[in-house]
């Protein structure tokens, strides 16, 4: 999930812009809960905007 996250920071996409088209890969399909993924995508854009992102 960290890697698409990356790719949408690379391709110039803001924290909302990903929230709104993050879609979830198959294998986490089965966890609910929009309002932690909401937060986790938050997470990963502010981690990878300070450490530095790979595309």
């Amino acid at each position: 999930m960290r890697d698409e996250v990356s790719k949408m920071i690379a391709a110039g996409k803001t924290v909302a812009q990903i929230q709104a088209e993050f879609k979830v890969p198959a294998e986490f399909a089965h966890y609910t809960g929009p309002a932690r993924l909401k937060a986790f995508l938050n997470l990963f854009y502010h981690q990878l905007l300070e450490r530095g992102f790979w595309p």
